[in-house]
């Protein structure tokens, strides 16, 4: 089981996203720091924090946990309904039908028309909330 949450750094220099597996925790989301070497393709692709050697702290809790939504909004991955399958748009106050979204690793997806398909229609549909706290199996 892995559970995500921010958290304070070991070494007492603020405040990080990390996920914890079997009491091994480690920074997580953008808040990735890369102690040592390149990093690889994928978590170039896909870390948005620090690079080797760069500290990556903030100041409070809920700075982190905007560390790592921001980080979600940034990696959305498009998702596509069966062809027989439509949808209303969920973002608020819309009311066109859709076979498409957008969905994050962690926070969720959206089903979302072609006007609202990008970070901020999935935004407003998930909106940012302090005190974020994950728990998943895989």
């Amino acid at each position: 089981m892995n559970y995500y949450e921010a958290r304070q750094r070991s070494d007492g220099s603020g405040w990080a996203w990390t996920s914890m597996n079997d009491g091994v925790i480690h920074t997580s989301g953008g808040c990735v720091t890369w102690p040592d070497g390149r990093p690889t393709e994928e978590q170039a692709i896909s870390g948005t924090g620090p690079k080797p050697g760069q500290p990556h702290a903030h100041a409070t809790r809920e700075e982190a946990e905007r560390c790592f939504y921001d980080h979600e909004a940034a990696s959305l991955r498009p998702t596509q309904m069966p062809e027989d399958e439509q949808r209303r748009c969920e973002q608020p106050g819309c009311t066109a039908w859709t076979q498409r979204g957008l969905a994050s690793r962690l926070l969720g997806d959206a089903d979302l028309c072609d006007e609202h398909r990008n970070a901020d229609g999935w935004r407003a549909v998930h909106p940012f909330f302090p005190d974020i706290e994950i728990a998943s199996s895989y």
